[in-house]
């Protein structure tokens, strides 16, 4: 008497490599969503600080260069 093996039949568990590539693509995607988010929070935070820095040098050339702002 031969011994089958048991759960080879895919009809009955159906296909887990798409269900497999499914779910790493949505995971994949999530990473990449979230990446993108946090490269678009420092690119604005770097613009802000770009602009404080912009504002206390002018300040400074007001207080002690006797100038005006000189915005171009």
């Amino acid at each position: 008497m031969a011994i089958e093996p048991s759960n080879t039949d895919p009809s009955i568990h159906g296909d887990t490599s798409r269900l497999w590539v499914d779910w790493a693509t949505l995971w994949a995607a999530g990473v990449m969503q979230t990446q993108h988010l946090q490269a678009e929070a420092l690119i604005r935070w770097q613009a802000a600080m770009m602009e404080i820095g912009n504002e206390v040098w002018d300040e400074w050339r007001c207080r002690f260069a006797g100038g005006a702002p000189f915005d171009a």
